[in-house]
Order: C-alpha cells, then sequence, then structure tokens
C-alpha cells in the first residue's frame, strides 16, 4: 500500500510541473504542491525501498529530511492559500520553507542512524 502511495505521489508530482512547464501562466502553487510529492516520497522512501537497502543511515536521513521538508511546504502553502494574503503574511512561508530547509539539512547531514532519530525525536 505504501509502495502504490509512493508511486501515485511521484506520478502526480510529475503532473504537476508539467502543467507548470506547459501552461502560459505560471502558478507557484502547482510547483509547491509538486515539492510536495516529492517529499512525501522522500518521507517513505525508507519504508518502500527497506528491503533493498545497503545503507540504512543514509536512506534513514532522506526519509527524515522528507518529513520534515513536507511539513513546512503544507505549513507555507495553507499560509499561502489563506483569504487574508497580505504583505505580512507573504513572510510566514518564506520563514517556515527556509527553517523547514535548514531542518532537513540538519537532518540529513547527520552519518549514523541513532543520531538521525535522536535529532528527529528532538
Amino acid at each position: 500500500m505504501i509502495q502504490g502511495a509512493f508511486v501515485l505521489a511521484c506520478i502526480i508530482g510529475l503532473y504537476f510541473v508539467a502543467l507548470v512547464f506547459f501552461e502560459r501562466q505560471k502558478y507557484g502553487k502547482y510547483i509547491v504542491f509538486s515539492l510536495i510529492c516529492a517529499s512525501f516520497c522522500l518521507a517513505y522512501l525508507n519504508v518502500t525501498v527497506h528491503n533493498d537497502a545497503n545503507n540504512e543511515a543514509q536512506l534513514e536521513a532522506l526519509s527524515k529530511g522528507g518529513l520534515v521538508l513536507m511539513s513546512s511546504f503544507l505549513l507555507g502553502i495553507s499560509a499561502a492559500s489563506s483569504p487574508r494574503s497580505s504583505n505580512k503574511k507573504r513572510i510566514f512561508p518564506l520563514a517556515s520553507l527556509s527553517l523547514g530547509v535548514a531542518a532537513a539539512i540538519l537532518v540529513m547531514t547527520r552519518q549514523s542512524k541513532e543520531t538521525i532519530l535522536a535529532l528527529f525525536g528532538w
């Protein structure tokens, strides 16, 4: 079931990337949604290819980094899509994205599975 969701998220993400490239009007929300799909695929990568994995620490780092990115993308797109979008509200999605990317880099640069799980648990 998770492998099916993984494949479906990849297909949906590629569809929205294609929409951005082939539509004449550029929609930023399509790009963000395709990034959400890509981070979902990263988040469940360790469950999808667990049996074939050679380096479990690297797979766990990608998975946990994808979870962090997915939550920051979802928070950013929900703030950007709110009916009250003002200049002050535009800072919130950018702050969410930058904090998520920083946290994902922090998680993804760890070398052992134990430190990744300890850092992610924090």
